[in-house]
């Protein structure tokens, strides 16, 4: 086995099952918390990989592909990683075809038009932790889709989506004029017209 699939071994869920009525529900809710550590840092040293040309063609294996979609609708810390991985994946045109035949593109349709993108308070850290990695993941997924559509894969963006951000993100920039969270969001945003 060779180490890509060595580390996506190594986040499948463990079978062991705790004895115990009582503890049932606490260890499961820990296993799960352990797989989605797990998840989290394979999706980091996948995405860490995909920097050097050497592993991108062993990272566009259907095996990859299927873990990092699956991570990217199931750990919503993983979200900015995931889509992070798909833009560099994405950078050679030849990778393209592959994530397209995965339907990565489908997938990133999917989060780009789910992903919520309203600031929460800041006095709420978990909330506003994972809008920001929200955000980045927008980015992401506005930067991949935009080289699909630029290399004419065929790609559904949903406009009034881009709209409605845009005037969020307008709105907000003129509130809090120091703060321009969304600004790479609105530059990849608008590669998508």
């Amino acid at each position: 086995m060779d180490f890509i699939g060595s580390l996506l071994l190594i986040t499948l869920p463990d079978e062991e099952v705790l004895d115990g009525d009582d503890n049932e529900g606490i260890s499961q809710r820990l296993q799960q918390e352990k797989q989605e550590e797990l998840q989290i840092s394979a999706a980091k040293i996948i995405c860490d990989m995909a920097d050097y040309e050497e592993f991108l063609e062993a990272l566009c294996s259907s095996a990859v592909v299927n873990f990092l979609c699956i991570v990217l609708n199931q750990v919503p810390k993983a979200v900015e990683v995931v889509t992070d991985t798909f833009g560099k994946l994405s950078i050679k045109e030849e990778n393209l075809v592959v994530l397209m035949d995965s339907a990565v593109g489908d997938i990133l349709e999917s989060s780009f038009k789910t992903i919520p993108f309203h600031r929460p308070k800041e006095d709420d850290e978990a909330l506003f932790d994972q809008w920001t990695r929200d955000i980045v993941a927008l980015s992401h997924c506005a930067n991949t889709l935009g080289r699909l559509i630029k290399y004419n894969h065929e790609c559904q963006v949903d406009v009034m989506r881009i709209i409605e951000i845009f005037k969020y993100s307008v709105h907000q920039l003129r509130d809090k004029p120091q703060i321009p969270d969304n600004v790479r969001l609105l530059a990849e945003m608008s590669r998508l017209f």
